[in-house]
């Protein structure tokens, strides 16, 4: 069939969503920070969280829990889940003269990036639990 110059056909193609689900990935940079320990001081860290293909990955110093916050040598690593609508969860561990491990969730998707969760700390003198709060942004 003969079209006049300058008209097109377009197709439809059907099966085809109207909205492609957001893509998370990327690498996310903030602060953790949670109450201070028995013995302690709070906690105020840099955070980072790197997400690809729906799987989150996280590492981050551990602190002596002094007033100086001197380095252990020793890493809080984790990794989880990010769903298409951007939900996130996380569970992480670490070890030391101590252990730990930590639950942190939240979601990514509009305005500030807000984690929250729970750190479990074991020594041979005592277990403690604090509550954290994860803030973050996209890292251009």
């Amino acid at each position: 069939m003969d079209r006049p110059a300058g008209i097109t056909t377009i197709g439809v193609l059907s099966g085809v969503p109207a909205a492609r689900a957001q893509s998370f990935d990327g690498t996310y940079a903030g602060t953790l920070a949670c109450p201070a320990l028995p013995g302690g001081a709070p906690l105020r860290t840099p955070f980072v969280l790197t997400v690809s293909g729906g799987r989150a990955s996280y590492e981050r110093e551990i602190r002596s829990p002094g007033a100086d916050g001197g380095q252990t040598g020793s890493y809080e690593r984790g990794g989880g889940t990010v769903s298409p609508a951007g939900d996130v969860s996380l569970r992480g561990a670490c070890q030391g003269s101590f252990t730990c491990d930590a639950e942190y969730r939240g979601q990514l998707t509009g305005g500030p990036i807000r984690l929250t969760g729970t750190q479990r700390w074991r020594t041979r003198e005592r277990d403690a639990s604090r509550d954290c709060e994860i803030e973050l942004a996209p890292k251009p």
